[in-house]
């Protein structure tokens, strides 16, 4: 029967997944959206690079929480004694996508609401 810390630990992580999922689908659709209606958008749009930054930031944002998600479930496997260099590795890969993730999907957010309030 797991501990109170053990059932804390996997609610802890199951948030941990559902906010990299959201983040992924928000940068997905994100993506997808910029992708179809940016041509119809603006006509001739001004600081245009922002685009292409957003753009990348939401695919880092993708990339970054897929790998930190995979980092996850390798940690939280029940066969996981957590011993091994791998888990130091998964570990780390963890913390660094957590950070990536949310560093880029901000700076996403950030470049597409300067692109469009200065295209307004």
């Amino acid at each position: 029967m797991p501990t109170d810390i053990e059932k804390q630990l996997q609610e802890s992580a199951k948030l941990a997944f559902d906010y990299f999922k959201h983040l992924t689908t928000l940068s997905t659709g994100s993506i997808v959206l910029l992708g179809t209606l940016m041509d119809r958008l603006i006509e001739s749009p001004s600081w245009k690079p922002l685009i292409y930054v957003s753009f990348t930031a939401f695919l880092i944002t993708v990339l970054a929480s897929v790998s930190a998600m995979y980092s996850l479930c390798y940690l939280t496997s029940p066969t996981q004694e957590l011993t091994s260099p791998e888990d130091r590795i998964a570990d780390k890969v963890l913390g660094a996508g957590s950070v990536l993730a949310a560093a880029a999907f901000v700076l996403a957010v950030g470049a597409l609401a300067a692109f469009f309030i200065r295209n307004t």
